[in-house]
């Protein structure tokens, strides 16, 4: 025969289970997660763990590459413009070099070259991300400007 303290005991202590139990499936339910602390599954813990690391490092990694990406789309647009002022500038000289150019389309030819060397250090100037893309390890300061040092 059973004593009542032995059966009220086995109660309690299933009670207590049966608690315990309800607990970590509220929590499952409340966060969706199956693993909440290390001593729900210690295998399933560490491989998440392992698994939120990684999936970190590739975020960082994708940050990085959209960055480089910005920065050399930035670049490439730089050199296309500064592609399309030298060329201009090449067919100014030429046709500056004709000996039919009166002296005001010289002044003229002048000009469009002065235009052509601010966009040439507009395009040398371009920044990605608030940094000079030409300014090497003096990012932040202006890598390239015009001195006049007065007429020769």
């Amino acid at each position: 025969m059973i004593s009542d303290l032995s059966q009220f005991n086995s109660l309690a202590n299933s009670l207590d289970l049966v608690s315990s139990n309800l607990q970590q499936v509220q929590q499952q339910v409340a966060t969706g997660k199956r693993v909440n602390v290390p001593s729900d599954d210690p295998v399933a813990y560490a491989q998440a763990s392992s698994l939120n690391t990684q999936q970190s490092a590739v975020s960082n990694d994708a940050s990085l590459g959209t960055q480089i990406q910005g920065r050399l789309n930035t670049i490439n647009g730089a050199f296309t413009a500064a592609t399309n002022v030298i060329n201009s500038a090449i067919a100014t000289a030429t046709q500056g070099a004709d000996g039919s150019v009166s002296t005001s389309q010289m002044a003229e030819l002048a000009t469009q070259v002065q235009g052509g060397l601010q966009q040439l250090l507009s395009a040398g100037n371009q920044q990605y991300l608030n940094a000079y893309v030409f300014g090497g390890n003096q990012s932040l300061s202006t890598p390239f400007r015009i001195i006049y040092l007065g007429s020769l």
